[in-house]
């Protein structure tokens, strides 16, 4: 940017004669309003490599409805674990341990960290509802509902996958208890109805425009969800954390130009967008 105070610059208007410098503070040329541009692609895309970047890769997509409460057919606390279990996929959906080995039904109940009982009822339904089969000595995930690895054109046409961020994810089952499986299983079932590019949950998730974005109630959100104990549960899952962040944040009127209160999902946990510099502004605030 050229500086006019420092150039020894005159800017004078050409109707009343004035001298009108300390107007401006500096005149961007061409060139350098591409090479802001460009500076400012190069920090969306780092953002986006550090918010999705995880030990074992980027993350794993998931197929949905819009606007329609997720259902696997499993019973709700099992999808967090459903959820927490899909982080160890490959890139052929099998499942792989930490050290790259075959995840064994022993290891699954290992690393869902469930008793026998619980996993026993979690696998049977998991098989029933075919999440997941054994193949050739892997666990395989259903192609139909998990993949990894880049969209085609079909897929980001249809709006209808979600980013589940292995980290975030992983932060978040580890610090949960079995019986706290439940209210973290409630963050995935509103999966569907986060807004593709603020992450808030809202009646419109392709809306772009904030001021035209219908965000969800709380009483609406329970409505959905078939929630009785609406107090108990609103201090339960906004006491969710990742990485010491919400992982679900309540904003008031006004915020990303909004015009109600909405909740927002950290994007730690799971994006659809790649507007990291709107979901950067929202870590800020969880």
């Amino acid at each position: 940017m050229l500086n006019v105070r420092t150039q020894n610059i005159t800017i004078v208007d050409n109707i009343t004669g004035e001298d009108v410098t300390e107007q401006y503070y500096g005149v961007t040329s061409k060139s350098e309003k591409e090479q802001i541009e460009k500076a400012k692609e190069a920090s969306v895309k780092k953002i986006y490599k550090r918010l999705s970047k995880n030990e074992k890769g980027y993350f794993a997509m998931m197929k949905y409805e819009m606007c329609k409460c997720l259902d696997l057919g499993v019973s709700i606390s099992n999808v967090a674990r459903i959820m927490y279990l899909s982080t160890f996929m490959g890139y052929k959906n099998e499942l792989r341990d930490l050290g790259n080995y075959p995840i064994t039904k022993k290891k699954m109940r290992e690393l869902l960290n469930i008793t026998y009982p619980t996993f026993s009822k979690f696998y049977d339904e998991c098989i029933a509802n075919n999440i997941f089969e054994y193949k050739d000595g892997y666990y395989y995930m259903n192609k139909t509902i998990f993949k990894r690895g880049k969209m085609n054109k079909e897929e980001k046409a249809s709006h209808n996958t979600m980013f589940l961020y292995f980290s975030g994810i992983r932060s978040l089952y580890r610090a949960s208890s079995s019986s706290g499986h439940k209210t973290l299983a409630y963050l995935f079932l509103m999966l569907p109805y986060a807004n593709r590019k603020f992450n808030a949950l809202c009646k419109n998730p392709d809306e772009e425009n904030p001021e035209k974005v219908e965000c969800l109630t709380w009483d609406e959100i329970c409505d959905i969800l078939d929630i009785a104990d609406r107090k108990d549960l609103k201090k339960r899952i906004t006491s969710l954390k990742v990485d010491g962040k919400k992982a679900i944040v309540w904003l008031g009127k006004g915020a990303f130009s909004f015009n109600s209160c909405c909740f927002f999902i950290n994007p730690q946990v799971y994006y659809t967008g790649l507007d990291w510099e709107v979901v950067e502004v929202l870590q800020l605030n969880c």
